[in-house]
């Protein structure tokens, strides 16, 4: 509900300025928090239910895992989890086309 409020301006129209601006309060916690941490098992979904928002979203999220899984320097755990939140994204998430 508090993302819902917070993304549209009275309930319909998307404010992109803000749905932008909680993703990336969002984005910098799922980095430093959940990325790092083992067996969350729902959190995740605060994520998935903002990209649904918009297809730029989406695709900025799967760019940051994938820049995790590519980079050498990044520790074996992370890169491992980041593959993991790719492959429940894409399996779970309708609004993703795979195509």
């Amino acid at each position: 509900l508090y993302i819902k409020s917070e993304c549209y301006d009275n309930g319909n129209q998307i404010n992109w300025e803000r749905t932008k601006k909680l993703y990336q309060d969002i984005i910098t916690v799922f980095d430093q928090v959940v990325l790092t941490t083992h067996a969350t098992y729902h959190i995740q979904f605060l994520m998935f239910y903002i990209c649904s928002l918009k297809m730029a979203l989406i695709e900025g999220f799967l760019l940051f895992l994938w820049r995790k899984v590519i980079n050498p320097n990044v520790a074996p755990i992370i890169r491992q989890s980041a593959v993991m939140y790719i492959g429940s994204l894409i399996s779970r998430a309708a609004y993703v086309n795979i195509r």
